[in-house]
């Protein structure tokens, strides 16, 4: 089984002034409330630097650079704000080293490129400011047929309450094709723990993180290849810490499970066993519950 090439994405095409439909989707998909004001300011300007350079290349920072321009206090803010981004699909980064900057530009989740480019909830925006106008004129007549009140003093509603409505994220349906299959042809046949449909927000969380991940995605992508190395590694079948949210978690050592385990670093052997140790105290630490 040949292991899986890792070609370097290349920086997408984009469309000019490409920069305002990105932050428009960050709006309308309530980004903001899921990964933090943080995260967002740090896209939004990554997205305007593309947008600077007229999305001809990725843009590059050194860590120092972006602590100012973001308004993190430390590298352990910025890097958890990064972090978020890339688990979430909104971020593509290329670290880099000693006299090398990092690469980044911003990328849309899966589950997200459909989402009409469109004002967030107009009409719903406008029937609420109608609707708190109204509470607002209802109070104040009823203030002057009650002028007396109990001593305690209230203001008026406002006359605008911005209620968006955002997108909800559903499931990506390849998420839930790999839930079926894994069900139906891996839980069931080498003694593995199923997973529940739909899928519990921390494994679409590690799948979208997954995704952004060029190996992983064609890892992911090929079932019948999983099932195959599955049934060539003796340590893998029956281990209850072999869960498919499991497998898309790295080891103590930083390994990425599913990438061994197709590469065939599971299969039988004593030297297998030995390293994969480090997975089975990775899945202690990082799982509990069901997914």
């Amino acid at each position: 089984m040949g292991a899986i090439v890792n070609t370097p994405p290349e920086y997408p095409q984009r469309a000019p002034y490409w920069a305002h439909v990105f932050c428009r989707l960050l709006t309308k998909s309530a980004a903001a409330q899921e990964l933090g004001p943080e995260c967002c300011w740090l896209l939004a300007v990554i997205v305007h630097q593309e947008d600077a350079t007229r999305y001809k290349r990725a843009v590059t920072f050194w860590n120092d650079q972006l602590l100012p321009l973001c308004g993190f206090g430390s590298s352990k803010r910025l890097v958890a704000a990064r972090d978020k981004a890339i688990k979430a699909g909104f971020l593509h980064y290329e670290p880099g080293g000693k006299g090398k900057t990092g690469r980044y530009w911003v990328t849309v989740p899966p589950d997200l490129e459909s989402v009409a480019d469109s004002p967030v909830s107009e009409s719903g925006l406008r029937d609420e400011t109608e609707r708190q106008n109204g509470l607002r004129d209802e109070t104040e007549r009823n203030s002057k047929r009650q002028p007396h009140d109990n001593g305690t003093t209230k203001g008026n509603h406002s006359t605008l309450s911005l209620i968006p409505n955002p997108v909800k994220r559903e499931p990506l349906p390849e998420l839930v094709s790999l839930i079926e299959f894994w069900n139906r042809e891996i839980a069931k046949h080498f003694d593995l723990p199923t997973c529940q449909l739909p899928p519990a927000k921390k494994l679409q969380t590690l799948y979208r993180s997954a995704l952004a991940d060029p190996e992983k995605r064609a890892a992911l992508s090929d079932h019948a290849k999983i099932a195959q190395a599955i049934r060539d590694s003796e340590f893998v079948r029956g281990n209850p810490c072999f869960s498919l949210p499991g497998l898309l978690t790295n080891n103590k050592l930083g390994d990425s499970k599913l990438i061994k385990l197709v590469n065939g670093d599971y299969r039988n052997g004593k030297s297998s066993r030995r390293q994969s140790s480090n997975d089975r105290a990775g899945d202690a630490t990082n799982y509990s519950g069901t997914f």
